[in-house]
């Protein structure tokens, strides 16, 4: 079972407004996106996995258990191979917004404005300067915009395949 984000998201996000761009400097509502996966299957051993994650950590994850090793374009991590002391991180999107919450960094995009950057920690966020996580923004929009990229410019060939 895996889902996305609870009904509730929809109710925080504004309208970004350039004329008055102090209103749109607002935390990204990382508790709606507090949700289970579970994966069932004869074989696997139970496991409680407290690291964050995202769903792209699922078909990695899924390879590891079917124990196939593959060279593949997935960004996600394989959680049958992370240590016990991955922290992990999440990425979380809604509309046009998209978050990356990496240990208690975050960064969130909005369309037309800087990335609002701070901390996360006990479901409370405090604002940073850009510059303190100018490494994560960059990190952030690589994920963002990775998978489209790929596709339309045609940069992912299969391994051993001609170019």
């Amino acid at each position: 079972m895996v889902a996305d984000h609870d009904l509730k998201v929809a109710e925080f996000f504004v309208k970004p407004d350039p004329e008055h761009p102090e209103r749109n400097i607002r935390s990204f509502p990382v508790e709606g996106f507090h949700i289970p996966a579970l994966i069932l299957g004869d074989g696997i051993e139970p496991r409680l996995i407290d690291s964050l994650a995202s769903q792209i950590d699922l078909p990695p994850t899924l390879l590891g258990l079917a124990g196939i090793e593959a060279e593949t374009p997935m960004l996600g991590t394989d959680f049958t191979r992370a240590g016990k002391d991955y922290v992990g991180r999440a990425i979380m999107q809604f509309n046009d917004y998209q978050a990356y919450l990496d240990g208690d960094s975050l960064v969130v995009l909005r369309p037309g404005l800087a990335p609002l950057t701070g901390r996360y920690v006990d479901e409370k966020f405090s604002q940073t300067s850009n510059d303190d996580l100018q490494d994560l923004s960059v990190s952030a929009l690589a994920h963002a915009l990775w998978s489209s990229n790929m596709y339309r410019e045609g940069l992912y060939k299969l391994p051993g395949a001609s170019r």
